[in-house]
């Protein structure tokens, strides 16, 4: 069994924008410059040459410790022999074996990340080849709003996104939220800890991605000079805002006299402050219309979300109203 590190950078010559050839970078000579990889040979699978491949590694002497180590784990059978299936593989059937103890809405959440982001961008990458490298260029192709700002394999990607999401080459381009970034990499980290938990990977490349900051979003209470400023100039103080107690009371006192429909789930809404799908989920038996009333919420992702709130007497009666009207 046999092992070897290479050294490699992913460099572009600024007149051809192409990938310099292997050696042919100017900072070449730089040793520091680029990263170093690691391969070694697996069992014969089905009587066919198999390698595993291991990095990026700052230094030649951290590539050759960790192939050192593969090879003596490979030796005493603690690696088994790594399938050949793609990053997009192995995450599809992560998520499908764990369809069964999610909700609806998470599968879905997880099942759509895989089909738009994962499966065009990472289908045609081996598992064992997967590097920290491949997810940052992905993120980036996800973020950037300028294509000359990419490199070759990440202009490459942008196209493919731009298929999965059913648009041609033409069509504006909408890039993702740093939010969604964050969450296309924690679903890729969370289905290669389980790879690495069987053996298949010995380190996880999503744990050392570079992500974009999540810019915080500070919530801003409607002040008179904030409303002010804002029916004058049509920007919002803030993306986040609240409403005054007083700005609250005067938006359900003008639904009840409009007679709204919803007005029973604005008023519970405002008064106790449930999730919007944990309203939308309430069935009559989660709830008791005696005295000052209780609601059971239930059917949350994690049990500590599964509480009793009390309605309180004007929440009853307005639920009350609305079951007779349904009746």
């Amino acid at each position: 069994m046999r092992g070897s590190v290479n050294r490699q950078c992913w460099c572009t010559d600024p007149e051809t924008k192409r990938a310099y050839r292997l050696g042919q970078c100017p900072k070449w000579a730089d040793p520091g410059h680029g990263k170093w990889y690691a391969r070694y040979d697996l069992p014969l699978e089905a009587g066919e040459r198999c390698q595993d491949r291991l990095g990026p590694f700052d230094t030649r002497r951290q590539a050759q410790a960790a192939v050192s180590a593969a090879i003596a784990r490979t030796r005493i059978g603690l690696v088994p022999q790594v399938p050949r299936q793609s990053v997009a593989e192995h995450v599809q059937g992560w998520v499908e074996s764990n369809k069964a103890r999610w909700t609806v809405s998470t599968y879905k959440d997880y099942e759509t990340i895989w089909r738009r982001f994962i499966e065009p961008a990472l289908g045609k990458v081996r598992l064992s080849e997967l590097t920290r490298e491949h997810l940052n260029r992905l993120y980036a192709a996800m973020g950037s709003t300028d294509t000359c700002a990419l490199d070759t394999y990440a202009r490459k990607l942008r196209r493919r996104l731009q298929e999965a999401r059913g648009k041609t080459a033409g069509e504006a381009w909408q890039p993702s939220s740093p939010g969604r970034i964050h969450k296309v990499n924690a679903t890729i980290k969370s289905a290669l800890t389980q790879a690495c938990k069987a053996g298949l990977l010995i380190h996880n490349p999503a744990r050392y991605a570079t992500l974009p900051r999540v810019p915080y979003r500070r919530a801003l209470v409607w002040t008179p000079e904030r409303a002010e400023s804002w029916r004058r100039t049509g920007e919002k103080p803030s993306t986040v805002m609240s409403w005054t107690e007083e700005q609250a009371g005067r938006f359900l006192d003008l639904s009840q006299e409009t007679d709204e429909r919803d007005h029973c789930l604005f008023h519970l809404a405002i008064t106790r402050g449930p999730r919007a799908q944990e309203m939308l989920n309430l069935k009559w038996r989660d709830l008791s219309l005696e005295g000052t009333g209780m609601a059971t919420i239930h059917g949350t992702k994690t049990p500590r979300s599964q509480r009793t709130i009390s309605l309180g007497t004007k929440n009853v009666a307005l639920l009350r109203h609305w079951r007779r009207t349904q009746r």
